[in-house]
């Protein structure tokens, strides 16, 4: 059920517990489009790097609330692949989505200084 699914990652998120980073990466390729939100969604909450190429993986959606969903995620993430992704989400054909990348690449560069 994606509902009780959901429920799962979100405690999971909250939690914060980089232990639960294999089973979130893998909920990154649900069916449901829901469950691979909420997914992305807790991998940033709990910031695990090893996780970057998994959420950069499914960046490649086209479902633009997933998008904007792993751009977050990747952005408080201090790991240098996080950048190569938020610069072609500085493309994409979300406006949220281009935003929200290019607000954290400068902020990852104002970091830089």
């Amino acid at each position: 059920d994606p509902l009780v699914r959901v429920a799962t990652i979100e405690a999971l998120g909250d939690i914060e517990d980089y232990r639960a980073g294999r089973s979130l990466t893998e909920a990154l390729s649900d069916k449901d489009l829901t469950v691979r939100r909420a997914a992305a969604k807790a991998l940033g909450e709990i910031g695990d790097t090893t996780t970057v190429p998994a959420l950069a993986a499914a960046y490649a959606s086209l479902d633009p609330h997933l998008c904007f969903a792993v751009i977050k995620a990747l952005a408080d993430m201090d790991d240098r692949r996080v950048s190569v992704t938020l610069a072609l989400a500085k493309k994409d054909r979300d406006r949220i989505v281009r935003h929200t990348a290019s607000e954290a690449l400068k902020d990852r560069e104002d970091d830089d200084d």
